[in-house]
């Protein structure tokens, strides 16, 4: 599938410059540093007072897609969100104008909130119609806090998630606010540094007075997030689902399937259209993810019908992997997957190919930076790519083409990576909990306790497409949410079959 051409933004010429750099389609002369790429994120939003914003109406909640077609194909199952259910009509409204300018890192903190239409204007009176109600005056905010490691080796993978969060809020405070109420969001980097998460989790709630965690990106610090987040009694809602916690705590709500199926779903479907049978699999020893990607690999070689030939544990720190591809040519790898970041995927691939040894490539969303698709020697060996998300090159669904228009809008390029849709997802979880509340209840503080009760309430939450069927209930954990979707990356680009959700049929729900 062709990506799209980034358009050119009005706004913020030196920042936009530099997103445009990181974002685009063409490459740049120079690569960006840790912090630069940082700076760069956080200038794609407008630090505002949302207590003077006078924000427009928003949609106010639907009922959920339901979920049909059901068809096994190799192992897995389709799950087709339904179109023109309320949910659906809810996250179909396109994204209104706001600005984009710079936007200092302070503390390793960033405020994000943009000004939307104010109260009788032809914009407010529309949206107000459209959900039942008129905004006619600003509300509280709603003060929502994200955490994650946007710097270093795993950063330079994963970061996205921030500017995805960035764009959700520039977005939601554009089109106005959650029924009414503007979103404030505090973004902190903790760089994969334990006692840097909790700290940024207790400030974030006790100083910033943050009402829930929103994308968190802790693929390696996910105990000290989930610890702070439940001595402080606040959720964690939407994020990088790496760690197996996302599936066992009941304080984590996933905004997307399960990492293990998702990343299990993609050698299923490498399998299923190449017809080999011989897999192997690489995995890091610095982040739990990979290691739960290994935990799962006997299960996923039994879903995918095939044969478990080699497995070995690398450091994200090799500069080289021309041992370890020695080692799966031998053992008659065809299907190799592989759990490291971005950089280090680049790398292997570059190591096989110095020993003439060409398998098929896996990996999950989470390792796909902008610059790997368009990497050649990856493209040649082609790269599948298992997502707990809808692909995020799709459109056609109402959660999919919002994406694609409030990240033009807000900066000026289309949606960059995987992790950037994972964290505008988290936030799409969030907007739909809020909106799931009754009316009178929301014209008030939104509280904690609310957003409890609006993550309970929800029944087979798709965000639009963005997600399969979500349902939650009190003090139970979301399980093995057992769906996926895939693309690959291949001499003609990112190739993806549709939106259209996936099952590991034999994994059940927990």
């Amino acid at each position: 599938m062709t990506r799209r051409t980034p358009a050119r933004s009005a706004r913020g010429a030196v920042a936009l410059a530099a997103v445009l750099c990181v974002l685009a389609t063409s490459a740049c002369g120079t690569r960006l540093s840790d912090a630069e790429i940082g700076q760069v994120q956080a200038a794609t939003v407008t630090v505002t007072n949302p207590a003077t914003a006078l924000p427009g109406a928003e949609a106010g909640g639907g009922t959920a897609a339901g979920a049909g077609n059901v068809a096994g194909a190799a192992g897995s199952a389709e799950v087709v969100p339904q179109p023109g259910s309320g949910e659906a009509a809810a996250a179909s409204g396109a994204a209104g104008p706001a600005a984009v300018s710079a936007a200092g890192v302070s503390g390793g903190s960033t405020t994000a909130s943009v000004t939307g239409a104010k109260p009788g204007t032809s914009k407010a009176a529309a949206a107000g119609a459209a959900a039942g109600e008129r905004c006619t005056r600003a509300l509280e905010p709603i003060i929502l806090g994200q955490t994650g490691v946007f710097s270093g080796l795993v950063g330079q993978s994963t970061g996205n998630q921030r500017l995805g969060m960035s764009v959700w809020s520039n977005w939601v405070n554009a089109n106005g606010g959650i029924r009414c109420h503007p979103v404030k969001l505090y973004q902190m980097d903790d760089g994969s540094d334990p006692s840097r998460t909790a700290a940024n989790v207790n400030e974030l709630v006790t100083t910033k007075k943050a009402i829930a965690l929103v994308g968190v990106n802790v693929p390696i610090t996910m105990g000290a997030a989930r610890s702070a987040a439940a001595r402080l009694g606040v959720p964690i809602v939407g994020g990088d689902a790496g760690d197996a916690a996302w599936n066992t705590d009941p304080n984590l709500f996933l905004s997307g399937g399960s990492s293990a199926a998702a990343w299990s779903g993609g050698i299923v479907e490498a399998a299923r259209e190449t017809g080999f049978t011989k897999l192997g699999l690489i995995y890091c020893i610095e982040a739990s993810p990979c290691q739960q990607m290994n935990q799962y690999f006997a299960q996923t070689v039994e879903a995918a019908g095939a044969q478990d030939v080699f497995r070995q544990s690398v450091s994200l720190t090799q500069s080289d992997y021309t041992a370890e591809c020695q080692n799966a040519k031998n053992a008659g790898v065809q299907i190799m997957a592989v759990y490291v970041d971005a950089a280090s995927i680049q790398r292997f691939v570059r190591s096989c190919k110095s020993i003439d040894y060409r398998p098929v490539m896996e990996t999950g969303g989470l390792a796909i930076s902008p610059g790997v698709p368009k990497d050649p020697d990856i493209q040649a060996f082609t790269l599948y790519v298992g997502s707990p998300n809808a692909p995020y090159t799709a459109t056609g669904t109402p959660g999919l083409d919002t994406l694609h228009t409030a990240f033009r809008t807000h900066t000026g390029a289309d949606v960059p990576d995987a992790p950037s849709l994972i964290g505008w997802a988290a936030g799409m979880l969030f907007k739909g909990a809020i909106d799931s509340l009754d009316v009178e209840r929301v014209k008030g503080a939104v509280t904690t306790a609310m957003v409890y009760d609006g993550l309970y309430s929800l029944k087979d939450k798709t965000l639009g497409g963005l997600a399969p069927p979500l349902v939650f209930k009190r003090g139970q954990p979301s399980g093995v949410i057992p769906c996926y979707t895939y693309f690959k990356i291949t001499t003609q680009g990112i190739q993806t079959p549709g939106a259209k959700f996936r099952c590991i049929n034999s994994w059940k729900r927990n």
